[in-house]
């Protein structure tokens, strides 16, 4: 036994020096080729490292200044430290600049330096650090700028401290100090992430009273800290009062991510009717030429639905359900849409071999977009309802919506079909399921490693429980 592992050692030993000895030609043939990245890497740091080192004793000693780094070299060290992600050296690299000229008002190149030092120190989430820079430059003269807010709250952002982001926006307005977007745009996020919705809401709308315009980043954001919060009534409240006083400002507001955010919130909490109804209000609604209709065009049917939403019908129980074939619409589904499949099919497949093969950039001009964005965008919100439905046992409700988005050219895709054969599994119609996967392989679809995992998990699942023994009594 040990004989055996001493020849498989050598012979991993063997192999290893072999490469060694091919390594070390290549290189020799060409120094700079394949050599490691962690080898490069530790020379850079030794680089570095020796750079800091006399950078900081030349000051300590008080040498002459032709001993001392040059501001390009110092903005280099900066850069190398980012690059070498060793923010703890920012913090030193910085007080030994403020040693030198380079940091004075006067000196050439210092608003870069300074602005490079604080997006630096941002970076790594360093906000005493930049409080500091702060204060040292307003002891120069200098008052802070927006952007040296922005870095404060968004090092904030990093490490969570959402409290001194409130602290700090509170103590500007008691000076007057205006609050731009920017400067919100990390406390949103960061009040996003920790689902303080009151929090989020006091600061979206004292922002809309002063006048304040928003991206749809803080809106998607707000969407996503009400879907987290389970209150998608506050923000459904907000879309409605825009509607109302300034429907154009909608175009800005509900573009397809936000629509998504806000339709994944509504399945979540089993709103799937207002979520369907949203939809098609949204992804349905096309022009005379075929295009999407902003959504500032029918502000006034968005009120109308978000003031009388449809009755939800909620989760259907499995005793309803085997009164039924929960599978009998999957072939009828399949035999509606098959030619419809087809074509986007061999479209998909066209589109992907034309993108790939084509170097001519007239011929990529004439080409779709790769998944043209709104098309992916719409799609995503059909799959996130039919989730919903599939989830709730709604099977014929789902499949149907599958139908609407084929009608809307639309190729369903791996995560759609997945999730019905998993939800058909834990239904326990495992017949359904596999129809379903038959059905797309007949269709010429492919089916993914995905979907059969969703019926082999839920099979796996049911032979797990029959083969537990049974408690007595």
């Amino acid at each position: 036994m040990f004989g055996a592992i001493k020849s498989s050692r050598f012979v991993l030993v063997q192999r290893a020096a072999t490469s060694t000895i091919t390594k070390r030609s290549s290189i020799a043939a060409d120094p700079n080729a394949n050599v490691p990245k962690i080898r490069l890497k530790d020379k850079a740091l030794q680089q570095f490292n020796v750079e800091l080192d006399a950078f900081q004793k030349g000051l300590l000693l008080n040498s002459p200044s032709s001993t001392q780094l040059t501001r390009q070299e110092l903005v280099s060290l900066i850069r190398r430290a980012n690059h070498l992600d060793l923010p703890q050296h920012l913090p030193l690299i910085f007080q030994l600049a403020k040693s030198t000229v380079y940091l004075l008002p006067q000196s050439r190149g210092f608003a870069n330096l300074r602005r490079l030092f604080i997006r630096s120190f941002a970076r790594s989430g360093q906000s005493e650090v930049i409080s500091s820079a702060i204060r040292h430059f307003s002891a120069l003269g200098l008052d802070p700028s927006e952007d040296d807010y922005v870095q404060l709250l968004t090092a904030q952002e990093i490490r969570g401290k959402f409290q001194e982001q409130l602290d700090l926006l509170s103590s500007l307005r008691a000076v007057s100090y205006p609050i731009t977007p920017n400067m919100l745009f990390p406390v949103l996020s960061l009040s996003s992430k920790i689902n303080d919705l009151s929090q989020t809401l006091e600061i979206y709308r004292e922002a809309i009273s002063q006048g304040i315009s928003f991206r749809d980043e803080h809106v998607r954001w707000l969407a996503t800290a009400c879907a987290r919060s389970g209150k998608m009534d506050a923000f459904l409240e907000e879309i409605k009062s825009i509607a109302r006083e300034n429907p154009g400002r909608l175009n800005g507001v509900l573009t397809p991510i936000s629509v998504n955010t806000l339709l994944k919130g509504l399945v979540k909490e089993g709103r799937t009717r207002l979520a369907q109804s949203l939809l098609e209000l949204f992804y349905q609604k096309k022009t005379s030429n075929n295009q999407p209709v902003l959504p500032g065009d029918f502000a006034g049917e968005l009120v109308e639905i978000l003031t009388n939403p449809p009755r939800e019908v909620g989760k259907i129980s499995l005793s309803d359900l085997t009164q039924g074939n929960p599978g009998e619409k999957i072939e009828s589904l399949f035999n509606d849409t098959k030619k419809k499949l087809v074509l986007l099919q061999q479209q998909k497949e066209s589109d992907l071999v034309a993108s790939v093969t084509s170097d001519d950039n007239e011929t990529r001009k004439l080409l779709p977009a790769p998944k043209e964005n709104r098309h992916f965008e719409e799609l995503i919100g059909y799959s996130t309802i039919i989730n919903g439905l599939s989830n709730q046992f709604r099977f014929d409700e789902a499949l149907a919506l599958v139908g609407t988005a084929v009608e809307h050219n639309l190729l369903p895709n791996q995560y759609i079909w997945s999730n019905l054969v998993s939800s058909y599994s834990r239904a326990g119609f495992f017949s359904a399921a596999a129809k379903l996967i038959n059905q797309i392989h007949k269709s010429g679809l492919g089916v993914s490693l995905v979907t059969y995992r969703s019926l082999f998990e839920e099979l796996c699942k049911l032979l797990d429980e029959s083969s537990l023994p049974k408690k007595k009594g």
